[in-house]
């Protein structure tokens, strides 16, 4: 028998760590005739899907839509770097079409209520928005993609959640819900969380009279059995499936392009392959454009315009051709839909090539907010920043000879239908040693090609002003950016961009990666990726002097040794045919082909702040500020390596910035300042820290709102921006330069943050109405501060 003392004393503490039980919540003040559609959702959208919105939303919960509301949320993490096994996906809209499906699923509910009284509410989402309006202050450090989430699935585990963290109500991090706001929800709660009538989702789902005939049109177009229709129609569907699609002529509607078991008009049945390229696994499907009513958010909206003068390019490009083979279907057999290459031999190589230069701001963009958009796996792979140019088709190889495509078929296999490999295979060679075995064969192949060398005319000029021949590429630490043209300062790398190499990233990064997968298939492809990478660094290196060409591949590359012999060998195999008047030749030939060769209608310039015409020009800061010039002369100033406020601010974890400058007159300057870190080498998976060099980094600073992701809103009136220029200057770290710094800042707890927020995503609309959505917040600077700390 336990001693009578020994037995009080565990019933104490066992009952003193007891979690309470919440209670019901007592609900007052119900708004009557609550819509969800005219009165919930503008609230949602605006204070909840910020966070919420895919895949990287906590516990699931996708809050843009009423479907993704009922689904509710989920334990299972679809980004875990761990795990062994793929899992089975997710994907809203696509796999699975009722709520009891997704509870099938394991999704619980967020808003159904279980208590019968007819004045109480005991939904999960009723009690964290509670728990915020209790619990308003902001304490600690918040980084939703990266906190250890308990994602209650029930009022029990709720309590334990919120007994353990009482400040970690809903919004998460930021401040609450306002009181009409917070009322109108808690009334919807209270009633039921009523899905939208018949009539609101009759007009969120079906397209408009307009978008209607276009849809007629297009649809016509992609199920056209014959088959260069049919195989046209799986090329562009295998690279348009994440495309948000749009008609000029319906303002405001947007579409995707799906595999559907029915035809139309009958209601779309989505066909849920994992990858565009499975196989449908049915005799007879069609290709259908469904209407996208989820609300758009900047990191998945990938805008891609469809016209009569877009249909007439696909028809030149692939239907008046002559193919290089009889068209004929192609099997969806799995050996082979995973070669692209293989797949489309019958497509001239000129065609597929010019598909994707005609739309390479797109394709690019999709390497970046596709499925591979979240954390250092994906993105550690490629320098901070870096442009990127194309080879042009009259010289790309594999334009010249078709057939040598086909001859390297086993060297190009991609490694995307590793979904479970083991951890051993993983770390093989055997993709390295095909990788470079392709290599070698392309560049003999090119030097026997181009005996006169490489010269300015192989980079592709453009055709029209739209086209992007010139791409610049911005890492932000844990996201990324592509945008047309040339922005901020001479990189240290560039790339030049083939069509074989141009499809390999597009198959390996989106249409091939299961975001699902196991660990072996993620590590694969970004392995993989390193060879990709490199190999638009050596495209580039071979456009520059034989005898620099090594040099610069190692300044790329520090502390490095797997960048091997074999590489500098082949630096020196394809002649070049440029006579270089510097001893910079990387700024000669990027100042020749933006000013003199790229076509003018492409309007590609550098900017005046963060290009240096003159390397290494010594920049002071002005003692006054008169003039606008003084302005510029102070922003180049603060923008080089040894900044202290660049050090500040990456070791605050804020790459992207957000600055708002006051004018007199009521007007704003808007402006990004975005930090570019220096890696010595990005050739290693799992030692990125030790390749940081933070007295390298740089800072561009970009006109507009640059990514998806804002680290911190920076709001400061013109009177003061002397002041807030000087100290991004001088700031040293001291208490009192970081007491500055933040009486400029917006900190997530700050009482006007969500004014500030707001202000920023309708800015976005009115630069770019059709390619704007909500900003994501998962990674705005984790801890708080107060005013004047």
């Amino acid at each position: 028998m336990f001693p009578l003392a020994l037995v009080t004393f565990f019933i104490a503490v066992f009952s003193g760590c007891t979690t309470p039980k919440l209670q019901p919540l007592t609900i007052q003040h119900l708004e009557n005739n609550v819509s969800f559609t005219k009165d919930v959702k503008p609230i949602l959208d605006k204070r909840c899907v910020s966070c919420h919105s895919c895949y990287n939303s906590p516990c699931q919960a996708k809050l843009s839509s009423f479907e993704g509301i009922d689904r509710g949320g989920s334990k299972i993490e679809v980004y875990n770097a761990t795990r062994l096994q793929a899992i089975d996906p997710t994907r809203l809209f696509i796999d699975a079409s009722n709520t009891q499906e997704w509870r099938e699923k394991g999704f619980f509910s967020l808003t159904d209520s279980h208590d019968t009284n007819s004045s109480y509410n005991d939904s999960i989402m009723m009690h964290l928005l509670y728990d915020k309006k209790q619990h308003p202050q902001i304490v600690g450090d918040y980084s939703p993609e990266h906190d250890e989430l308990t994602c209650p699935k029930d009022t029990q585990e709720l309590a334990e959640y919120l007994d353990e963290k009482p400040y970690h109500g809903m919004p998460y991090g930021l401040p609450a819900l306002e009181d009409k706001e917070y009322k109108i929800v808690q009334s919807w709660l209270f009633h039921g969380a009523k899905a939208p009538t018949k009539e609101e989702e009759k007009t969120l789902k079906t397209p408009s009279e307009t978008a209607s005939k276009e849809i007629l049109k297009w649809e016509r177009f992609f199920n056209t059995q014959d088959p260069k229709h049919q195989m046209t129609a799986r090329y562009l569907y295998e690279h348009l499936y994440l495309a948000h699609l749009y008609f000029p002529s319906a303002s405001g509607e947007f579409f995707e392009l799906v595999r559907s078991y029915t035809p139309s008009p009958q209601p779309i049945k989505v066909i849920p392959t994992l990858r565009p390229f499975d196989d449908p696994k049915t005799p007879k499907f069609y290709y259908r454009f469904r209407k996208i009513h989820a609300t758009l958010v900047h990191k998945t909206h990938m805008t891609f315009k469809l016209d009569d003068g877009v249909l007439e390019r696909f028809r030149e490009l692939f239907i008046y051709k002559k193919w290089r083979q009889p068209p004929h279907v192609v099997s969806y057999d799995a050996d082979l839909t995973d070669n692209p290459f293989a797949v489309f031999a019958q497509i001239p190589v000129r065609s597929r090539y010019q598909f994707l230069l005609d739309n390479s701001h797109y394709i690019v963009m999709t390497f970046i907010r596709g499925p591979v958009c979240r954390g250092q796996m994906a993105l550690n792979v490629i320098h901070d920043h870096f442009w990127v140019m194309f080879q042009d088709p009259k010289y790309d190889i594999s334009v010249l000879h078709p057939d040598f495509l086909q001859q390297e078929a086993s060297n190009l296999k991609l490694p995307i239908n590793s979904v479970n490999e083991s951890l051993l295979e993983t770390f093989s060679d055997a993709y390295r040693q095909k990788y470079e075995a392709y290599y070698r064969a392309k560049a003999n192949l090119a030097s026997e090609e181009f005996v006169q060398g490489y010269d300015y005319k192989m980079i592709w000029r453009g055709n029209k002003a739209e086209d992007a021949p010139i791409l610049s590429i911005y890492r932000h630490f844990d996201s990324a950016s592509v945008h047309k043209g040339v922005r901020g300062e001479l990189p240290r790398t560039m790339w030049v961009i083939d069509y074989a190499q141009f499809e390999k990233i597009y198959y390996t990064l989106v249409a091939g990666y299961d975001v699902f997968g196991n660990v072996s298939h993620q590590t694969n492809i970004r392995r993989y990726m390193d060879f990709l990478r490199i190999e638009g660094e050596l495209n580039f290196l071979n456009y520059m002097p034989k005898d620099k060409r090594v040099a610069m591949l190692r300044s790329w590359y520090i502390n490095d040794s797997s960048v091997d012999n074999a590489k500098y060998t082949l630096l020196q195999k394809i002649a070049n045919n440029i006579e270089y008047k510097t001893q910079d030749p990387k700024r000669e030939f990027i100042e020749y082909i933006v000013k003199h060769h790229i076509i003018k209608e492409a309007k590609i310039d550098f900017d005046t702040i963060n290009y240096k015409l003159e390397k290494n020009t010594s920049i002071v800061m002005p003692k006054e500020y008169t003039t606008v010039e003084d302005f510029m002369v102070a922003a180049k100033a603060v923008s080089v390596a040894g900044s202290g406020f660049i050090s500040y601010m990456t070791d605050w974890g804020a790459n992207n910035i957000f600055l708002r400058i006051n004018m007199p007159d009521g007007s704003y300057i808007r402006k990004s300042l975005v930090i570019n870190r220096w890696h010595d080498n990005v050739n290693s998976l799992f030692l990125e820290k030790y390749n940081l060099d933070p007295k390298k980094d740089t800072m561009d600073i970009l006109d507009g709102s640059i990514g998806s992701y804002p680290n911190v809103f920076v709001i400061v009136d013109l009177k003061d921006l002397p002041d807030f220029l000087d100290v991004m200057k001088n700031c040293r770290g001291s208490e009192s330069d970081i007491k500055r710094l933040k009486k400029y800042f917006i900190s997530r707890s700050d009482k006007d943050f969500w004014n500030y927020y707001d202000w920023f995503v309708e800015e976005l609309y009115k630069q770019s109405p059709i390619e704007a959505g909500l900003y994501d917040l998962n990674r705005y600077a984790r801890t708080p501060w107060n005013k004047g700390e």
